[in-house]
């Protein structure tokens, strides 16, 4: 099929035009509404189309699954508040200047093949979501200090970001932030600046110095740290009530586990291998989880661990998983940590007990454990 160009003459109140193609004979060519003055909102949809011009009065444009080689022309439509370019895996090469769309409150382009460095944010004063997931990126992020109304940045997932995370000090309705994957570097920001996070997500990057005070966060449901090199001591967690997800993981943490017993939302706590950089990983107890009746993964596995703190296993659930191989447990721990399980009547688990812990008593004959087994669990001492 042919590209087309609409014209206002027949149509001068249509506001919205929504173009789908989902059959093979699909259209393609250029889509050009620069004459069509009072469409506000405009979405292509699976098509071939490899060029778009837009209008003047054009408020949203969401272009997806289609086959554009270059970004679209948007200067024609300075008073855009979202732009949405998505999964059109042909679309190469760098974001234009975008300071002639300075009324973006949305800015998508995930899922394409775009490169070169993210555009400048400090033109995009009205910007409370920009997402970049998926593309191949490079640099550093750009300033974000004119962002104030910032509330969700995405920029994971095959981008290869460099420097450090800019300031986020002017950034407190920042509620959604994802820059995993990246090469970035430095320390975490100060937390005490974007009090409503809800997700927080920086894992497998090249991240330094301490954990931020997470307490100042109270909505926090996810973060992941996971794959960095931080160090020091966890911080203060138990106020958490709200976090699903925690992963502090494969970093190179020392000290002891906080108290934890508030967190009543807490379904997965990793904590396991902070043995990065020469250190020894976390010590002390596992502590009292029994606040937590929602837990259906612990994994401190690969630590100094030599206790539990605990006398009550927290969660029924089914198919829990539970990682505490190689650390020092005593067979003490050990014997009350798998009496506890029992009491709590939950199948179809797996537990990990083996490598240079001692085992419970009985080893792999333990009539705790063999219960456990009988239930489905796959518990593992050696």
């Amino acid at each position: 099929m042919a590209g087309i160009s609409l014209s206002d003459s027949a149509s001068n109140n249509l506001k919205k035009l929504n173009v789908s193609s989902n059959s093979t004979a699909k259209l393609s060519g250029v889509v050009d509404i620069s004459k069509f003055i009072s469409l506000q909102e405009f979405t292509l949809n699976a098509t071939g189309v490899t060029k778009f011009t837009g209008n003047k009065n054009l408020l949203s444009l969401e272009l997806f699954e289609n086959n554009f080689s270059t970004f679209p022309t948007i200067s024609s439509s300075p008073n855009l508040k979202t732009l949405k370019i998505n999964n059109d895996n042909l679309l190469t090469g760098s974001v234009p200047d975008l300071s002639l769309n300075n009324a973006l409150v949305t800015l998508d382009l995930s899922q394409n093949s775009l490169t070169g460095q993210l555009p400048k944010f400090n033109v995009l004063p009205a910007l409370k979501l920009a997402d970049f997931r998926n593309n191949n990126f490079s640099g550093q992020i750009p300033a974000l200090t004119a962002n104030t109304v910032l509330q969700q940045f995405y920029s994971n997932e095959n981008n290869n970001l460099s420097g450090f995370i800019p300031s986020l000090d002017n950034n407190s309705d920042l509620f959604n932030f994802n820059i995993t994957k990246n090469g970035l570097s430095g320390s975490i920001h100060d937390f005490n600046n974007t009090p409503n996070l809800q997700t927080y997500h920086i894992f497998r990057n090249n991240l330094t110095g301490s954990l931020p005070t997470l307490s100042a966060t109270p909505n926090l449901i996810t973060a992941d740290f996971n794959e960095n090199y931080l160090t020091g001591s966890i911080p203060f967690l138990n106020n958490l009530t709200k976090i699903q997800t925690l992963n502090i993981n494969n970093n190179a943490l020392s000290g002891s586990i906080p108290e934890i017993t508030n967190l009543v939302s807490l379904e997965a706590f990793r904590i396991q291998n902070n043995k990065r950089l020469g250190r020894t990983g976390i010590i002390g107890d596992i502590p009292d989880l029994s606040g937590s009746s929602n837990l259906k993964t612990f994994d401190a596995a690969s630590n100094q661990l030599t206790g539990w703190a605990g006398t009550v296993w927290p969660s029924s659930r089914e198919n829990q998983n539970i990682q505490i191989q190689n650390n020092n447990l005593t067979t003490a721990a050990l014997n009350t940590l798998l009496s506890a399980l029992c009491a709590t009547g939950a199948t179809n688990g797996t537990i990990q007990m083996g490598g240079s812990n001692g085992s419970p008593t009985g080893g792999s004959s333990n009539p705790q454990r063999l219960i456990l087994v009988d239930r489905g669990w796959t518990a593992e001492v050696n």
